[in-house]
């Protein structure tokens, strides 16, 4: 039996984004060294907002746990992103030595967290959303 489905096409096609926040990684699997892209897009109905500049963190899993293999300035205040808006940024997959708190890039499984607030006032009574997307360094 062959299931036939019809496919929306042009103007009318349904985005499976709308409603959600979500991060994109151009790829699964990256070696070390490599530049890492990721984005985040706005599919919901209002404004969200990036705590900063650079509102992410990478980790690697480590016996069970997260830990950290990178450290960067989290630069401004709230940034809008506007409904339908994406934020889009990268990381170099290598190894800090600006904390001894640091782990370094080898392969494993990574972690990208993005922070985004439904409100402006991100440090002041409203909760932050934790977004991640997972990828392999091999």
């Amino acid at each position: 039996m062959l299931l036939v489905l019809p496919t929306l096409q042009g103007p009318d096609r349904v985005d499976s984004r709308r409603g959600h926040l979500v991060v994109e990684m151009d790829r699964t699997t990256y070696g070390i060294g490599e530049l890492v892209r990721f984005s985040l897009y706005n599919g919901k109905g209002d404004a969200i907002f990036l705590a900063c500049s650079a509102p992410w963190v990478v980790s690697r899993a480590i016996e069970g746990e997260w830990r950290w293999v990178e450290d960067h300035p989290c630069e401004g205040g709230a940034i809008p992103l506007e409904s339908g808006a994406t934020y889009a940024a990268s990381w170099r997959s290598e190894t800090q030595n600006a904390s001894a708190s640091l782990v370094p890039v080898e392969p494993g499984y990574y972690r990208l967290d993005v922070i985004a607030f439904p409100c402006p006032e991100t440090w002041d009574g409203c909760r932050f959303v934790d977004l991640p997307a997972f990828f392999w360094i091999r």
